[in-house]
């Protein structure tokens, strides 16, 4: 009877703690080919290829109730370097599978884009979001889609 009781714990508090749309995930397979051209079209790298990201910890603070339920713990997070894009193997931080393809397309528009090695991962990002904007006008809907989603 307590591991019973333990289980529905578990799922329950495991289910209320997660802040992500399982329903609405979009996988890298879904557009890892789209990824690569898309990349080299935008001045990528042609010889780097696309890869999922491997989860880590991240050390960063979490909410109470994700210390609770042991979530959040982890999280794979995109990155590039000399010979990889990594993207996360699947996206569900919005629920739309549209905005978390957006997101997919963002992050490659932004790694296309970085051009500040050795800078702190903020000013990268920050660098790399002006300079896709600026090279990529038509790009501004979807990054402000994005952001208003992030924000509400």
């Amino acid at each position: 009877m307590e591991e019973w009781i333990g289980g529905l714990w578990d799922r329950f508090i495991t289910r209320t703690a997660r802040r992500d749309h399982p329903d609405a995930a979009v996988a890298l397979t879904e557009v890892e080919k789209m990824a690569g051209v898309l990349f080299r079209a935008m001045g990528g790298d042609a010889g780097l290829r696309v890869s999922p990201a491997q989860e880590q910890r991240h050390g960063a603070r979490r909410r109470w109730l994700s210390r609770l339920a042991h979530t959040d713990e982890k999280a794979a997070h995109a990155a590039l370097d000399g010979e990889t894009l990594r993207l996360p193997p699947t996206l569900a931080w919005f629920p739309t599978r549209e905005l978390n393809r957006d997101l997919y397309l963002w992050l490659i528009a932004q790694a296309a884009h970085d051009s500040a090695p050795g800078a702190p991962w903020i000013v990268r990002n920050q660098h790399a979001t002006l300079a896709a904007l600026k090279r990529y006008p038509g790009l501004a809907a979807r990054h402000r889609r994005l952001l208003e989603a992030h924000l509400a």
